[in-house]
């Protein structure tokens, strides 16, 4: 059988981007890193005219047209319309993509985490190494936490979230749901779940060991 692309649906702080670095290093199909979809990204002008412009169809088109050659991709439900999101997982299954949604079980961690990424400017360990000396020195004040933005935030993504599961399931599209938990106890599970994942996507893994 083909080998599948992928399309993991998460959210930012879930640990998308380590998993996206894992299945990229098996796949053969080319992957577009971070969450294209996105304004500034590579297929962000498809989020501005629908914004601008609210046409479903012309969406349907454009996202349609930036799948064409099938590439694998992470896509953040947090950070654009949900529209966008649906129109992206409905292409993805016409086009036989193995989706994978990324969750937390423990969303006051996240939170934690993306407000903090937020406040200090550090969201990878490399950005920590760099920023987090001058912190503790003082050369850098890290920016106060917007309560009020935490709590529309949450009210969001609970929505956002909830949403998702209710498409997939409304319009029968398979998923495999992983919780960040049981991803990245040990290594031991990170490579449990990489041999599924890869077995799911028709990757030989003796062709492809992990």
């Amino acid at each position: 059988m083909a080998e599948k692309p992928w399309l993991i649906i998460t959210l930012r702080r879930t640990g998308g981007t380590t998993l996206t670095s894992l299945l990229t290093s098996m796949s053969s199909h080319k992957t577009i890193i971070d969450e294209p979809f996105n304004r500034q990204r590579v297929f962000g002008q498809v989020t501005l005219e629908f914004q601008e412009t609210w046409d479903f169809s012309t969406l349907d088109a454009s996202v349609a047209n930036a799948l064409m050659d099938t590439p694998n991709l992470k896509h953040c439900i947090d950070t654009i319309p949900f529209e966008i999101t649906s129109a992206v997982v409905e292409e993805a299954n016409r086009r036989g993509y193995h989706i994978i949604v990324l969750t937390r079980r423990n969303e006051v961690h996240r939170l934690a985490s993306l407000f903090l990424a937020k406040a200090t400017g550090s969201w990878s360990a490399q950005d920590a190494a760099e920023i987090y000396p001058k912190i503790i020195s003082g050369k850098i004040t890290p920016q106060p936490i917007n309560l009020k933005l935490v709590k529309r935030l949450i009210k969001g993504d609970i929505k956002r979230t909830n949403l998702l599961h209710f498409m997939l399931n409304d319009r029968q599209i398979s998923y495999q749901h992983i919780y960040y938990e049981d991803l990245y106890a040990d290594e031991s599970a990170m490579e449990m779940a990489a041999r599924n994942i890869a077995q799911r996507l028709n990757i030989d893994q003796l062709a492809n060991p992990l």
